[in-house]
């Protein structure tokens, strides 16, 4: 405003109005000249960014397509059609891959079979949620022995902490709410879906996972650790704000529909008891990225919410306004 034409005369009139509204002990003619400065520089600095974004964006993703194009006009969709069944062929070995050694993988990192009492209390309420789901095969069972509540469903198999069992004290009904939920996913192949986004983007999550070991190493190498960010930052920010947060609200949503499906499958009040017991263990703050956007599991209080049964008002003390008095809508002691 002060270096344009329009500049003196307006300066000359801000100092009339502050002067019968806001009288100030400086002039406008001698204040802004000192403004302007800093003023403009925070102003370039901001536009100078987001120019020399656009630069990095065409430099880095059109114009490799552009020079193609200048050489021959079929190269460009040559090289994308390259990349497709490049990712296309990595994701189809990876999940290979991940169908056939999943055994021994869980094995080496801590799971095993069954022993005799395990077997004979947790087997039956897979075969029973499997045969309520319509499966023609159920999953295989493996225990891990970490005292975390939780279990977890593979590609071939469903994996039970007996954190889990003892977090439940053993309660069937509670324990066979989460071996539903476990089956729902195996039933809609979620293990294999999470392994084939990963193989798709197996290249990236491989670099993604170098620059995280090497920036954690390079704490306090502030050269190295500035050398890591520049040269790997498109692959840090793709993998980090945009395939993992994609893959994040996918995997949120399986959740959501294992409930369901497991709720439709009579597991409804169990499952509730079990997220009421385990809620602390799958909730924290959600108030940062990766508590939010990279959150693997919708909040407990949202999932109870949709198991609640019809008549059934559960409130927040743990109490229930029962419109209907009736026995509860589990069937799981029915079979």
């Amino acid at each position: 405003m002060s270096g344009t034409i329009a500049g003196p005369g307006v300066v000359s009139r801000f100092d009339m109005v502050f002067s019968l509204v806001l009288p100030m002990p400086v002039s406008m003619s001698d204040l802004m000249p000192n403004v302007s400065f800093p003023a403009g520089g925070m102003v370039g600095g901001l536009i100078g960014t987001f120019k020399g974004g656009l630069k990095m964006l065409e430099f880095g993703v059109l114009l490799p397509y552009s020079l193609m194009w200048s050489q021959d006009p079929l190269l460009p969709l040559g090289a994308t059609l390259g990349q497709i069944v490049s990712g296309l062929s990595i994701a189809s070995v990876y999940v290979l891959y991940c169908r056939v050694v999943e055994a021994g993988r869980l094995r080496v990192t801590g799971a095993r079979r069954p022993s005799r009492r395990e077997a004979e209390f947790l087997e039956p309420i897979i075969a029973r949620a499997a045969a309520r789901m319509g499966l023609d095969r159920r999953p295989r069972l493996l225990m891990d022995d970490d005292r975390e509540p939780n279990a977890y469903a593979g590609i071939h198999h469903i994996i039970v902490n007996r954190g889990l069992l003892e977090a439940l004290r053993y309660d069937t009904e509670a324990i066979s709410g989460v071996i539903a939920h476990e089956v729902a996913h195996y039933k809609h192949g979620d293990a294999l879906g999470l392994a084939w986004n990963r193989g798709i983007a197996w290249p990236l999550y491989l670099l993604y996972e170098l620059a995280h070991r090497w920036q954690a190493s390079a704490v306090y190498w502030t050269v190295l650790l500035a050398l890591v960010r520049v040269l790997l930052w498109s692959v840090i920010f793709t993998i980090r704000f945009l395939i993992m947060p994609l893959n994040s609200r996918h995997w949120r949503r399986s959740e959501l529909r294992a409930d369901a499906e497991a709720r439709e499958a009579g597991y409804g009040p169990g499952l509730y008891t079990a997220l009421t017991i385990l809620g602390e263990n799958f909730d924290g703050a959600r108030n940062g990225w990766d508590q939010s956007i990279l959150a693997t599991h919708p909040a407990t209080e949202l999932r109870l919410e949709l198991l609640e049964e019809p008549g059934r008002t559960p409130t927040l003390e743990g109490g229930s306004t029962d419109v209907d008095h009736g026995p509860p809508a589990s069937r799981i002691l029915k079979d």
